[in-house]
């Protein structure tokens, strides 16, 4: 049986994944790629390998009461770890302990995964950095903060507002919501 379970991005998830597109723009500011996103794609905040993110999000959101699909938000996540834990453990068929949900949730917290190289991409990109040669960034990091909301300490009113403005669009009649 194969399992798909879908964490699509919301307004603080636009504010880190410019990073994965390339990491020396974020590096200076999301508002270069923000810019970019918005010019190059213009139905997209985030245009992902994948494709636009609406274009990506929308069609699983269409089948999260397939049996197979499990559709999960980072900000409910980061309400209710241990909850989500549970859900997804139900989805999988599987019961588990209260110590082994405890377990996972103390390593599914943003800050243990951000310590673990297996889970942190930076790992990978800053190995990538140095074999083109270039100067590894201080203090900077893909996984920025984990919280909720901070995407406020990124965008500008107007790209919030066109953000706002697209994603309403986008999203027209679909049900999804997210709490920005």
């Amino acid at each position: 049986m194969k399992l798909k379970i879908k964490a699509p991005m919301s307004k603080d998830a636009n504010a880190t994944a410019p990073r994965a597109r390339d990491v020396m723009e974020y590096i200076g500011s999301v508002a270069p790629i923000f810019a970019r996103a918005q010019s190059s794609c213009k139905e997209s905040v985030n245009q992902a390998p994948q494709g636009s993110w609406f274009e990506n999000v929308l069609p699983w959101w269409k089948r999260r009461n397939h049996p197979n699909v499990l559709f999960l938000k980072y900000e409910n996540m980061k309400k209710d770890l241990t909850g989500a834990i549970q859900q997804i453990a139900e989805f999988m068929g599987k019961t588990l302990s209260d110590d082994v949900i405890d377990k996972i949730a103390e390593a599914s917290t943003f800050k243990a995964m951000k310590n673990n190289p297996s889970s942190n991409p930076d790992t990978i990109l800053m190995k990538d950095i140095e074999q083109a040669g270039m100067e590894k960034p201080k203090d900077k990091s893909f996984m920025r903060k984990g919280v909720v909301g901070d995407w406020k300490n990124y965008f500008t009113d107007d790209q919030n507002k066109r953000f706002d403005e697209l994603y309403k669009k986008q999203m027209a009649g679909s049900g999804l919501e997210f709490e920005f």
